[in-house]
């Protein structure tokens, strides 16, 4: 008796170290996972995320990726937004026209446009920063769901300094040329060639640099959105077995033939008279030659 009374008391001790390890691992998970906190995954573009509690908040929208440009003084920044929306095969036309119409009334600068219908495009424009939250904002509504959101941000703060740079001393170069070419020390021809053709020279150099100035001041005054269109898989439709197509292709195999025949006998019915001529006069000329020759056979003496 003495021992079975160990042994259960031995068991007890255990089992209460096995609950206390459990209720222990169990608190570790759960502050672990955030307090109990579950991901839910909406169809809409702004998702949802439920917590225990019954408290329900909402994702960032689109907008909350915009640059925030209030501190960046006078840095040339090049912000793009690459989306990817995906719609029904059935919405796709109506999606592209109700976003290319939002963007036209924001005042957005169309660089590419396309659409295949019930299959996909894409949609790339320039638009200002101060309105481009809100045409965020717009793509995330309506039909469809938007896939893919990323952003970049490129600095062009130094090449645009060193172009301007460049682009002052290139333009007083070229007014001490022009001064040099009307002074009169540019007396003979061959000096003022030399002038001339170093003054073309400079002139190409300046508007190459004035023409990327312009495409730098459009890349960093206006925000670059490219919206890819893409549509949901669509299994392939099946339709009905017609039969009168059967038989109307049939019939026409069948004149097909009937028409190949007639071409073929018109073709060779003249020739047939010509062979049988032929033939009988053939075996006329096999007979005769045979006839002159006296064959003897070694077993005929």
């Amino acid at each position: 008796m003495k021992k079975l009374l160990l042994v259960l008391l031995a068991t007890m001790a255990l089992a209460g170290c096995w609950e206390d390890e459990n209720s222990v691992a169990t608190s570790e998970s759960a502050n672990y996972m955030g307090g109990g906190m579950v991901m839910a995954k909406s169809a809409s573009p702004q998702a949802a995320m439920a917590y225990s509690d019954g408290m329900v908040a909402q994702a960032a929208p689109p907008s909350s990726m915009v640059l925030d440009r209030r501190n960046m003084g006078d840095k040339k920044i090049a912000e793009t937004h690459n989306l990817q929306i995906e719609t029904e095969f059935d919405q796709l036309q109506a999606r592209y026209q109700r976003d290319f119409a939002k963007c036209a009334e924001l005042g957005c600068q169309v660089l590419n446009s396309n659409i295949t219908a019930e299959q996909g495009g894409n949609l790339s424009a320039r638009i200002s920063p101060d309105k481009l939250g809100a045409f965020l904002d717009f793509l995330a509504t309506g039909e469809g769901e938007i896939k893919n959101h990323n952003v970049s941000a490129d600095d062009y703060t130094m090449e645009y300094s060193d172009t301007v740079a460049q682009t002052e001393n290139l333009l007083a170069l070229r007014e001490r040329l022009r001064s040099l070419l009307a002074s009169p020390k540019a007396e003979k021809v061959d000096d003022i060639l030399r002038i001339e053709q170093e003054l073309n020279r400079v002139q190409t150099e300046i508007d190459q640099r004035s023409a990327r100035l312009k495409i730098l001041q459009k890349m960093t005054a206006l925000a670059t959105v490219n919206i890819e269109y893409a549509v949901k898989y669509r299994p392939a439709e099946i339709r009905p077995y017609e039969l009168n197509n059967t038989w109307k292709i049939a019939a026409n195999k069948f004149m097909r033939g009937i028409d190949a025949m007639i071409q073929f006998t018109g073709a060779t019915l003249p020739w047939v008279p010509v062979f049988f001529v032929g033939l009988w006069l053939m075996v006329r000329v096999v007979r005769f030659a045979f006839g002159k020759i006296n064959l003897r056979l070694p077993w005929k003496r």
